[in-house]
């Protein structure tokens, strides 16, 4: 009879024996666990980083590239547009007196002006300058003269009050920085 109840005794140990081990393993597990995600987190952190410093710096690229190509297409488009405006002034004869006409909406003083032209220019328009430049009567004096410094298509007009630069060269460097400011600001944006 004694057999079956120290068996029958030792039983509670037993399961309190196995409780304990399952929750020194539970607790060990957890413990390891934890220790092994804090070591993966510190071997792979200069990875991470690496990769950080990596995406940053292809983003830093990326906007360069951005940005030269921005560059690199407004050089082409001014390059286009110079062509352009050159094969526009060699072939229609009416440009010269177009761009005259725009800068004399700037004079402000009518009686004398003296404009300054290309010698080509200037044959093209001889004998027409008043008909053509000034129809209404409204300059008192209007004079022409032969500029050899000035490209064909573009003109400098002198009053008393001061003279407008209406050169074509002038007119598209006046474009081209434009431009060249746009693109500035908006590689610091």
């Amino acid at each position: 009879e004694q057999g079956p109840k120290r068996g029958h005794g030792q039983e509670p140990g037993r399961e309190k024996a196995r409780q304990i081990e399952e929750q020194a393993y539970a607790h060990g597990f957890t413990k390891g666990e934890q220790a092994g995600i804090e070591l993966g987190q510190k071997r792979f952190e200069p990875v991470f980083r690496g990769f950080q410093e990596a995406l940053a710096q292809l983003n830093r690229v990326k906007k360069e590239l951005r940005l030269q190509a921005e560059k690199e297409t407004v050089e082409l488009a001014l390059a286009i547009a110079k062509t352009v405006v050159c094969h526009e002034i060699h072939t229609n004869r009416s440009v010269v007196v177009d761009v005259i006409r725009e800068a004399l909406k700037n004079v402000i003083d009518m009686e004398h002006i003296k404009i300054r032209i290309n010698p080509i220019d200037l044959a093209l328009i001889n004998g027409q300058e008043d008909h053509l430049l000034n129809p209404a009567g409204e300059i008192e004096r209007i004079s022409f003269e032969e500029d050899d410094t000035i490209q064909r298509g573009g003109c400098v007009i002198e009053t008393n009050f001061g003279d407008i630069d209406a050169r074509i060269e002038r007119q598209l460097r006046v474009v081209e920085e434009t431009l060249k400011i746009e693109l500035e600001q908006s590689a610091q944006s």
